[in-house]
């Protein structure tokens, strides 16, 4: 899941990645082959 949101600043931002278990402590996860771009999306629901 992606939460898209706007932040207004100009200072440099921090991305952080988590992980959450539909039911229980769940377990290890691990991120592979994993990008970040700026890119503006015109079309957030559909993807373009």
């Amino acid at each position: 899941m992606v939460r898209p949101f706007w932040m207004g600043t100009d200072r440099p931002l921090k991305v952080g990645l988590v992980m959450q278990p539909p039911l229980g402590e769940g377990g290890p996860r691990r991120f592979e082959r994993l990008s970040i771009r700026e890119k503006t999306i015109e079309h957030l629901r559909r993807g373009q």
